[in-house]
């Protein structure tokens, strides 16, 4: 969301090609957000807990070692 609004200031600011990109990969993210978003509420729907999720997703972060401070970073909204 915050990159969105970021890479959205940008293009207007100065509209270059290479603006113009980070804002389609900035959109294509909020996309792949909001898939997330119904496939979890989807999963509470059939059943499963907060906490199922939570696991869930912690063994998804081990496995890929992924950094946790960069998704809470592009998630975060700053003022």
């Amino acid at each position: 969301m915050k990159e969105h609004y970021i890479s959205k200031a940008k293009v207007i600011i100065n509209p270059t090609i290479d603006n113009l990109d980070e804002l389609k990969r900035s959109e294509i993210a909020l996309i792949d957000c909001h898939t997330y978003d119904v496939l979890r509420k989807k999963m509470i729907f059939l059943g499963l807990t907060e906490n199922d999720l939570a696991y869930l997703g912690l063994q998804a972060i081990e496995s890929k070692s992924a950094d946790i401070s960069e998704i809470i970073d592009i998630h975060e909204i700053k003022e």
